[in-house]
């Protein structure tokens, strides 16, 4: 769904890292659930013809968790709606004056299913970009 979305809006979908990833103790498809709505709400608010990065990391030396990392240009969330966004039935002021159709419920089940092995859902903004990632 979300690669077609990404097509139909010129928006390519670059992997870096694919290989640094290793193995994930989680039900498939909770995870799976998780990886769609980050990469289909890029899909969504990306700005239409730029690229959506998604990028795989090892933890390093010590380090517990592997990260999911998907960054976009994308619709602005204000940082007062940093942990907003991550409640049920809440959207980013940005998202909702798009007139881009959402329930403001992917988000809070992907942090909660995130949470639930120990991990989690962030979001963060750096140069531009929105980036969510998975830990």
């Amino acid at each position: 769904m979300y690669v077609q979305l990404a097509r139909k809006r010129h928006c390519p979908i670059e992997h870096h890292g694919i290989d640094q990833l290793g193995l994930i103790y989680a039900d498939i498809e909770d995870f799976r659930h998780i990886f769609q709505n980050l990469i289909s709400n890029a899909a969504k608010y990306t700005n239409a013809g730029k690229t959506i990065y998604i990028r795989y990391q090892h933890p390093g030396a010590g380090g517990q968790f592997a990260s999911i990392h998907v960054a976009s240009e994308s619709l602005p969330i204000r940082p007062e709606e940093a942990e907003f966004i991550f409640k049920y039935r809440q959207r980013a002021q940005a998202a909702k004056d798009s007139g881009v159709e959402g329930e403001g419920i992917g988000l809070a089940i992907a942090r909660a299913k995130a949470r639930h092995y120990g991990g989690d859902v962030i979001y963060r903004s750096q140069g531009g970009y929105n980036i969510f990632t998975v830990l």
